[in-house]
């Protein structure tokens, strides 16, 4: 089945929600609008039928260093190539730009994907504040 692939495009909340939740995410509710007006770039893949099938974005100084977010594919079209694809239009999307330094965070059972789309994956960080966060109780080092 060919594949549309859209820069920039904002896609209808709903298409986008059915998406994460296929993926196995929480739909971005209320924070939809101002996620996506947060973001530097975005590219999406579309069926021809109109069906949104994969996600990339980044947010960015816009100037030197960009962070890729939010790569989905629905797992019917995994496996064929199409997260790379996404994720190359986002890059591409910021080198246009300008900005020459790209990030990405994932879990480990996520590397190899992003090795494949050319990340030379280090040590990183991440830290979930969904729940609070306090330092002195966390264990954090001050």
């Amino acid at each position: 089945m060919p594949l549309h692939f859209r820069i920039n495009h904002r896609p209808r909340q709903d298409d986008f929600d059915t998406l994460c939740v296929a993926v196995g995410w929480a739909p971005f509710g209320d924070s939809f609008d101002a996620a996506l007006d947060g973001y530097s770039a975005m590219a999406s893949a579309w069926t021809e039928d109109g069906r949104l099938v994969a996600w990339a974005s980044m947010v960015s100084d816009n100037v030197r260093h960009a962070f890729l977010l939010d790569v989905m594919v629905h797992p019917e079209f995994q496996r064929q190539g199409i997260g790379r694809h996404v994720v190359h239009h986002a890059i591409e999307a910021m080198r246009d730009k300008g900005v020459t330094a790209f990030h990405v965070d994932c879990a480990p059972d996520r590397a190899g994907f992003y090795e494949k789309c050319g990340f030379k994956l280090c040590a990183g960080g991440w830290l979930d504040t969904t729940h609070g966060w306090n330092p002195v109780t966390s264990g954090a080092k001050l």
